[in-house]
């Protein structure tokens, strides 16, 4: 297989995508495996659709430009799973192609060859979930372009201002999809530092480039007399580190841990090997600055799903590529491919048979939409005080308050004036069918708001009908 895409022949990438093709479809045709990150793009998408604005009427802290762009994507399918589906597929082999070309044209490598395509393809099958339409996958898009402006910058004959404005410009854009890869730039900062003698006034042109989108963001913001809501769903998430678990660390271990020995191999092996330019050897400590950059921003901000994981793609393929080709004897090379291949898949597939070692340790049922008892709600207008998003499947969400991590301290100090006529202001504004309490504080709200008592009684356990529609 190494030696099929060690040919330097664009029409490699053909194989890579019908890869990626077969691994997807059984999971694709498979309804079960419904993500509730999936469900609430599609929330978010069908929101903004209804006239509303991003944090003010929808309280979530994902990034500006991932909300709208599902605001599209919502005008144009709706909630089409498939076109979802598609559209992750048609990304992620776009970003195995556009990534395999750079490093090609870039000279990172010793040859000319498509194995980095590979290797990202098999990154993108370790879990169902990988591949993915989420705001991770739709910034590394932006991520992989900066690598382009960044290599040019290393190469000495070819310095200028536009690499450095370039550089900010494609951060910027990525972590207005998914703010979290603004830790690219201070990467790179230090990557600059040590590597090149870039002069001051370009690392303000790169700052001027990333920052001049959120300059153009807050503006928007500010004129619409939104501003605090931006920093209340987007900023402050950051600050205080409050994202949601999809899987335990354990989970994680066990689907990442193959990929990641050979990770920690092939470093060990790309640094160990000598033959490369000084230029080489600059993009290669890029890339591992890159990772460890990744790890701590990974630690703090991920929601710690598998498809979170997907920030480790183009360093998984970087180092791995390097690794097998390093490899001078063809048979080694091959049971070592086919052994990280077949390990792959096994823990991609086996989670969801019963197949004992696995199916215990990999729980993935927490990522997934659940089918939950005694619930048959269907096209009605809902809000859930609480964390469980499965509610809303087959539902619109009424209100703005879709992240129970942005809006929990709002309903968990009712004893505040404020809090009350926020949330007072924003059901009677849109009206809610049903109320389903998690957080067991409606009733309590209902003492400080009368009309509330009037509207809604209680249908079964925590479950609150409109009764006066």
């Amino acid at each position: 297989m190494i030696r099929i895409f060690r040919i330097n022949d664009p029409y490699r990438l053909i194989l890579v995508f019908l890869i990626i093709i077969a691994f997807k479809i059984p999971f694709n045709l498979n309804e079960s495996l419904y993500t509730l990150s999936e469900l609430k793009n599609h929330i978010i998408g069908e929101k903004l659709n209804q006239e509303t604005t991003l944090y003010k009427d929808l309280w979530d802290n994902i990034s500006p430009l991932s909300a709208w762009f599902y605001m599209v994507l919502d005008s144009l399918f709706g909630k089409s799973k498939f076109a979802y589906q598609f559209f992750a597929i048609l990304l992620f082999f776009i970003q195995a192609g556009m990534f395999n070309i750079i490093l090609i044209r870039k000279k990172a490598y010793n040859e000319n060859t498509y194995v980095p395509a590979l290797f990202y393809c098999i990154f993108g099958i370790t879990f169902f979930d990988l591949i993915s339409f989420s705001p991770e996958m739709i910034g590394l898009t932006f991520i992989i372009l900066t690598f382009d402006s960044l290599f040019n910058h290393l190469e000495l004959r070819r310095k200028n201002d536009i690499n450095l404005i370039n550089i900010g410009i494609y951060v910027g854009i990525a972590s207005l999809f998914y703010l979290p890869y603004i830790v690219y730039l201070l990467s790179i900062t230090i990557g600059l530092l040590l590597f090149t003698n870039t002069i001051r006034r370009r690392y303000f042109l790169m700052y001027y480039g990333a920052f001049f989108g959120f300059l153009l963001l807050w503006m928007y913001f500010f004129l619409k007399d939104d501003s605090q809501y931006l920093i209340q769903n987007l900023i402050h998430p950051l600050v205080y580190f409050d994202y949601p678990t999809y899987f335990s660390f354990k989970n994680l271990a066990f689907i990442f841990c193959i990929p990641a020995i050979y990770l920690i191999f092939s470093i060990f092996s790309t640094f160990q090997s000598h033959g490369y330019t000084n230029y080489q050897v600059k993009i290669q400590s890029l890339f591992f600055l890159f990772m460890l950059f990744q790890i701590g921003s990974w630690l703090l901000w991920s929601q710690k799903s598998a498809s979170s994981m997907i920030v480790f793609a183009p360093t998984f393929a970087f180092f791995t590529t390097h690794y097998f080709l390093h490899m001078k004897r063809k048979l080694w090379r091959e049971v070592a491919f086919y052994t990280l291949l077949t390990a792959i898949i096994l823990v991609s597939y086996l989670p969801f048979h019963e197949m004992g070692f696995l199916n215990k340790n990999i729980q993935y049922e927490k990522l997934l939409v659940k089918n939950i008892e005694n619930w048959s709600v269907e096209n009605e207008k809902i809000l859930v005080i609480g964390n469980e998003l499965s509610y809303y499947d087959n539902n619109m969400l009424a209100t703005p308050f879709l992240n129970w991590t942005n809006c929990k301290s709002l309903f968990l100090d009712i004893n505040d004036y404020e809090n009350i006529l926020t949330i007072y202001s924003n059901i009677k504004s849109d009206y809610p069918e049903y109320i389903v309490d998690e957080a067991r504080v409606f009733n309590e709200l209902m003492d400080h708001i009368p009309e509330l008592k009037r509207n809604y009684r209680m249908v079964q356990a925590d479950v609150y009908q409109n009764i006066n529609n």
